[in-house]
């Protein structure tokens, strides 16, 4: 096969010595390069750039410079340059003096800086605000690699590869980390069983799972939790595991005062990821209490949601 007209064509065996237009260009560039007054006045020779050039002379052959004859000139300044004698991996002797740029600016703003407190400064105010879905410069960047239309450069149906935020879920743990306790209560979730529904979000269908516990029991939280973890665990053959923090849980420290002794319960719900980032995690808190005592949290409905498999 030859890449020709933006694919690869099968070619037969009597036209492979066939030079194709994309090989042509880089031959003429090659041929200017080399032969032209101008870019032999501006590129100096050292003992690696002859021996990297000369490792191109075996593919002139007779019928390459027929069908390009302007080779030839290209052929006899390779064959002049394989006797010729040219300087070490250095500069070369017209070149008396090494000259090397010093970027004054740089070198002004980089002293007395400490390092260690700008980088806790980025990763307080840049890093741990922007996850990597709403960069937009990584975003940038990943488009510049998108395999979309890749095939056509390849010649062949690209198999396309499954998204692992979409693959099944194997089971969710769930950290919920105080400031008076010194190790955090974690649970393990599974899906239920029946409870998958399709939900119509802007970045596209996501299925919504119930996540219940292997047995169904009542989770009471400490009432000054600062911090809710969730790890999810993808099925596949490579493991795959996402986790999710939410530090601003926005819980009331103490009953909101009202009138009467008379209990109050307040359902509050906590969302972890978004369909951005293609993983929403939904924990609702049950809230008790009465007048001038504290709240006491219980674990509600727990809800993931995942894009559908295409």
């Amino acid at each position: 096969q030859k890449y020709m007209d933006n694919g690869w064509k099968d070619v037969a065996h009597q036209d492979l010595l066939a030079v194709t237009k994309c090989e042509a260009q880089c031959w003429l560039a090659l041929f200017h390069l080399t032969c032209s007054p101008v870019c032999r006045e501006q590129y100096g020779f050292n003992s690696f750039r002859k021996a990297q050039l000369l490792r191109l002379r075996k593919f002139l052959t007779e019928p390459m410079v027929d069908q390009l004859p302007v080779l030839a000139d290209l052929c006899r300044y390779m064959d002049e340059l394989s006797i010729m004698d040219v300087p070490e991996n250095c500069a070369g002797r017209d070149h008396p003096f090494l000259l090397q740029q010093v970027a004054v600016v740089r070198d002004s703003l980089m002293k007395h800086v400490d390092w260690e407190e700008v980088a806790r400064a980025q990763f307080r105010e840049i890093f741990s605000v922007v996850t990597d879905t709403k960069d937009q410069d990584l975003i940038l960047i990943s488009d510049l690699f998108n395999i979309e239309g890749i095939e056509d450069v390849y010649g062949y149906q690209v198999e396309e590869v499954q998204d692992p935020l979409s693959r099944p879920v194997k089971h969710m743990s769930l950290s919920f980390r105080s400031p008076t306790d010194e190790t955090p209560m974690a649970l393990i979730l599974m899906c239920s069983d029946g409870s998958a529904g399709e939900v119509d979000t802007a970045a596209g269908k996501f299925c919504r799972w119930k996540m219940e516990q292997e047995k169904n029991n009542k989770v009471r939280l400490s009432h000054d939790i600062s911090e809710i973890t969730c790890t999810v665990s993808y099925e596949g053959d490579a493991p795959f595991v996402v986790e999710k923090i939410c530090r601003d849980l926005g819980l009331p420290a103490t009953k909101e005062r009202d009138t009467g002794s008379k209990s109050r319960t307040k359902k509050r719900w906590i969302q972890l990821g978004s369909v951005e980032e293609k993983l929403v995690v939904q924990v609702g808190l049950h809230c008790h209490g009465k007048e001038d005592q504290q709240w006491s949290l219980e674990l509600g409905q727990v809800f993931l949601s995942q894009p559908l498999p295409l």
